[in-house]
């Protein structure tokens, strides 16, 4: 998921028709037609690949995979949102570790916990 979120960021930085994409989705409320697909494809993708950490003892077990898939996915677009609106995503990569670094401590099994810092730096290019 984090991997997913970096490739999602840095193709938002680089390519002027994932932003052109992007903004189309997020600006939804300005068509006549819903625009939704983007996002289910997106929650659903999540939500499956929170079940696969949860089997594999990555997350907790109590982890809700529907909840943290609807939690990831507006928090990503609001961090993409506001990075844009302060820096014209100049900044995007380190709000989008920040949400992580904030996230991981709370759905992360507990004997992973010490991992966490390792795990980002390993995700999270350094520019």
């Amino acid at each position: 998921m984090m991997r997913l979120c970096v490739d999602l960021a840095e193709r938002l930085v680089t390519d002027p028709i994932v932003r052109a994409g992007i903004r189309l989705t997020t600006e939804a409320s300005t068509f006549d037609r819903t625009v939704s697909l983007p996002y289910e494809d997106w929650l659903d993708t999540f939500e499956s690949l929170t079940r696969a950490a949860v089997v594999a003892g990555e997350l907790l077990p109590e982890t809700d995979s529907d909840k943290l898939a609807h939690f990831i996915i507006p928090a990503f677009t609001g961090v993409q949102m506001v990075s844009d609106v302060f820096t014209g995503r100049d900044d995007l990569l380190q709000r989008v570790r920040e949400m992580w670094e904030i996230l991981l401590p709370a759905i992360v099994a507990k004997d992973s916990l010490s991992a966490i810092p390792t795990l980002l730096d390993r995700v999270f290019p350094t520019r």
